[in-house]
């Protein structure tokens, strides 16, 4: 088994420190060092415009502009459809924005170098006076840095991030704006979404995923003071789980800086909390949002163990920034262990030492001791498991 407590581990004001253990050497993470300022600007992103030439868009936020056109009047809600390889779902993405009963829109299709048929599918709506195609000749590699460069193209007062494989009700836009209009000081509107599979088929309403935190919050509409949802929900989960069913403003996306794009799974999570620390959050129960989980979305095909390390670094964030008693920070610790050890569980233990030592250091930013939370846990709540396991 793995020696926890042999690690290397890493210090949040001096950087890597080496373990007892001086066969393995010290690692260079990505994580060194890493403090998050809330103004602070994504990373330097290499992004293509549709010339195909590389060329890096500046020095952080804001991205360098790719669209071309001239438009005479802002409209209202600039919706963001980032596509990559999404050409089976893209008409019904599409065809549910042009059906929102709200009007003054505009639509930006940005195509991550699909390498399926997504730009034929495309290319059937450019014509339409109310779409800007935006294609990158090379793969970010990363949806945040598409978030970032969709909401510096848009010209609306509010943002809709609709993610190409999910789709709408068309009283969505309708609603959401409501809600942003008759609360000024709120940064975000969401709804409640359904769950579908990759054919469409509702699989459940996403209260039953809120449920495992509170029973009754999110049963009935509500508004909310940013830090407080903050500290009393989103500290523990990704609240807000589907962009799709979320309407910004764009003032506060850039007054927050943008999207961190150094996290690949848990950028959103991080974004709503980053624009909360700013303002409010208005909840519509409704189920307006269809949220499709299947196995090309970004989060089936990155693994637990990427969750748990990039919800350390949220939590770090939020220490940082908002500050947490004590009693709240050891709650937080030990749902995130919880977790970690459900993973390690599912796993027989059988993952490799540099996937364990990335969860592991991203741990140690917040955590002195990780290890023996973690071993704690499994032993008070796996006990069985690990004999069958070391048997």
């Amino acid at each position: 088994m793995i020696n926890l407590e042999a690690l290397p581990v890493l210090d949040v004001a001096g950087g890597e420190q080496q373990s007892a253990n001086t066969e393995h050497g010290a690692h260079n993470s990505p994580l060194k060092n890493m403090s998050i300022d809330p103004t602070r600007r994504p990373a330097r992103p290499l992004a293509l415009q549709n010339t195909g030439e590389t060329r890096a868009l500046g020095d952080g936020w804001p991205p360098a502009s790719a669209a071309t056109g001239v438009f005479q009047q802002a409209p209202k809600v600039s919706v963001i459809i980032p596509n990559y390889n999404h050409e089976r779902y893209l008409s019904q993405r599409i065809e549910s924005v042009l059906a929102q009963t709200v009007r003054d829109i505009e639509i930006i299709i940005l195509d991550d170098a699909s390498t399926d048929n997504s730009m034929s599918v495309i290319d059937r709506y450019a014509t339409d006076t109310r779409v800007r195609v935006i294609p990158c000749a090379v793969n970010s590699g990363n949806p945040f840095i598409q978030w970032n460069r969709g909401v510096h193209e848009a010209r609306g007062e509010y943002v809709w991030i609709a993610e190409s494989d999910d789709y709408a009700d068309p009283r969505l836009l309708e609603t959401l704006v409501a809600r942003l209009e008759a609360r000024p000081t709120a940064v975000l509107a969401y709804c409640d979404s359904y769950r579908v599979n990759a054919e469409g088929v509702v699989v459940e309403v996403y209260k039953d995923y809120y449920r495992q935190i509170d029973p009754m919050h999110w049963t009935s509409d509500f508004q909310a003071v940013g830090r407080d949802e903050i500290l009393n929900y989103l500290l523990r989960k990704n609240t807000i789980p589907n962009a799709s069913a979320v309407l910004i403003r764009k003032s506060s996306y850039e007054k927050a800086g943008g999207a961190i794009t150094e996290l690949r799974l848990c950028g959103d999570w991080l974004m709503w909390i980053k624009m909360l620390l700013l303002g409010d959050l208005v909840y519509v129960s409704e189920p307006l949002n269809y949220f499709r989980c299947h196995g090309g979305n970004v989060r089936s095909s990155t693994g637990d163990f990427t969750l748990h390390k990039e919800h350390y670094i949220v939590l770090k964030y939020v220490v940082e920034h908002l500050g947490l008693d004590a009693k709240r920070l050891k709650r937080s610790l030990n749902w995130i262990a919880a977790g970690w050890a459900c993973s390690l569980v599912e796993v027989r233990l059988s993952i490799s030492r540099s996937v364990f030592c990335d969860v592991y250091r991203a741990a140690r930013l917040i955590d002195p001791h990780p290890g023996m939370r973690l071993t704690k846990y499994l032993c008070l709540h796996y006990p069985w498991k690990i004999r069958e396991i070391i048997r």
